[in-house]
């Protein structure tokens, strides 16, 4: 699942590109990105239906995107990736989930050493 939501984020991106560029371009050149745009479309929406039809075949992703689309702010994306890129939740506490993202608030000290506080950690193409 973790690499339909990677593609779809992708597609995500070269969408936005080809609108910014229909944006600047003359009107006659600008009718040949809506093509381009119309296959975007298309494949994100085949990719959602795939994530949503795994979503559906397990049990346990489908609480964790009813309890993740209950909080405020939390829509049918993001709770898709953090399902995805973040299948430990549920199984983990809040303060190994915040390392695990890496917005954990990290300190050096030992003994009398005060060292620098730094949100640092996380694994790499989290979230």
């Amino acid at each position: 699942m973790s690499d339909l939501v990677a593609r779809q984020n992708q597609l995500f991106v070269m969408q936005t590109m080809q609108k910014n560029r229909m944006q600047i371009l003359p009107t006659n050149l600008a009718m040949t990105i809506k093509s381009v745009l119309t296959v975007f479309k298309n494949q994100i929406e085949k990719i959602e239906n795939k994530i949503v039809s795994l979503i559906e075949s397990c049990p346990d992703y489908q609480a964790k995107k009813v309890i993740l689309q209950s909080m405020k702010g939390i829509g049918k994306i993001a709770s898709v990736s953090i399902i995805s890129n973040l299948p430990e939740s549920g199984y983990i506490s809040s303060k190994q989930a915040s390392a695990l993202v890496g917005v954990a608030p990290m300190n050096r000290e030992s003994g009398r050493y005060k060292g620098h506080r730094k949100i640092q950690g996380g694994k790499r193409h989290r979230l």
